[in-house]
């Protein structure tokens, strides 16, 4: 059995090339690839370009808006409800870290949440995004 490597630089750009072909806008497949492949690198294949497929299938199913509007649905001070308008869960993540770190660092303690969004795959990538802004981050999901 012959062994394949793809780089990932070439596997970015393999997924975000898919997710456009099926109408996701350019910019948003590039931050999902990036993410997807994030995924991979952490070591949670499950939740990676092996994802690719079944995000194509939902895509064409109708099931994922390829064009949200992603929004906080409530902002108070240190607490935000973003809704997701069934957006790729990967974008609704990006967001949620996003604030989360913004409004931590403003009010020093947040509480971020999010609903009417999809898969969005490991939940390290996105923890590790708010460690390396340097701060604390839990991450919690139901699915």
């Amino acid at each position: 059995m012959s062994k394949y490597y793809l780089s990932v630089g070439a596997a970015e750009d393999f997924i975000a090339n898919t997710l456009s072909a099926v109408g996701v806008p350019k910019s948003d497949a590039v931050i999902v690839a990036n993410l997807m492949i994030q995924s991979d690198l952490a070591g949670a294949d499950g939740h990676g370009i092996f994802r690719l497929p079944a995000y194509i299938k939902r895509i064409r199913a109708g099931g994922i808006n390829l064009h949200p509007n992603i929004r906080y649905e409530r902002e108070q001070g240190a607490i935000t409800l973003i809704h997701g308008d069934n957006a790729l869960g990967h974008l609704v993540m990006a967001k949620a870290v996003e604030t989360a770190i913004i409004k931590s660092k403003q009010f020093g303690v947040c509480w971020v949440g999010s609903h009417f969004g999809n898969h969005s795959g490991a939940a390290s990538v996105y923890v590790r995004k708010i460690a390396e802004a340097g701060l604390i981050g839990i991450y919690m999901a139901v699915g």
